[in-house]
């Protein structure tokens, strides 16, 4: 009997460290996953620069980029992200980039982002605000990344899913 029960204690001693060690690496994953979408907005950013250098290179005369083709790149909230000192820190640190999912990107901006009607309107934007920057992210975040088809398959891909409905 007395057997049984230092089985069972010894056996419980060792689930309790096996299930806190799956929940320290679950809330990691998780932490990195919210980096991940911090730097997508900022790889999006970036994706805008290299297709309207993609543009020029192809075009014939060499014409300057139209200031609001640009805009994202530009935005103020984009900028806050890449001078965030903790999070350009962790994202060295703990590796979530973007690298090994470009064509997710290029997908992302070309299907989702490029026509979206708040994205246009954005473009068309004269003058823009701190505000207006903020709410094109939130737009970003709330409409595409986290309810456009193809983040969700991404999402699901690399089980990731978020649940069915995402509040900002």
């Amino acid at each position: 009997m007395q057997q049984a029960l230092d089985f069972y204690h010894t056996e419980r001693l060792r689930d309790q460290k096996r299930f806190e060690s799956l929940l320290i690496s679950g809330t990691e994953k998780i932490f990195d996953q919210y980096l991940r979408i911090f730097l997508l907005v900022i790889e999006l950013a970036d994706y805008v620069q290299t297709e309207e250098e993609n543009t020029q290179n192809r075009q014939l005369k060499q014409v300057p980029a139209v200031p609001k083709t640009l805009k994202l790149i530009n935005n103020q909230v984009v900028a806050a992200f890449r001078q965030h000192k903790g999070l350009q820190t962790e994202a060295i640190r703990r590796g979530p980039g973007w690298g090994n999912d470009r064509d997710f990107v290029k997908t992302l901006y070309r299907e989702g982002l490029k026509p979206d009607p708040a994205y246009q309107a954005y473009q068309e934007l004269k003058e823009v605000t701190f505000n207006e920057d903020l709410t094109i992210v939130i737009h970003l975040l709330r409409e595409i990344i986290f309810k456009h088809p193809e983040a969700w398959a991404w999402f699901e891909a690399n089980d990731l899913c978020i649940g069915p409905k995402i509040v900002i």
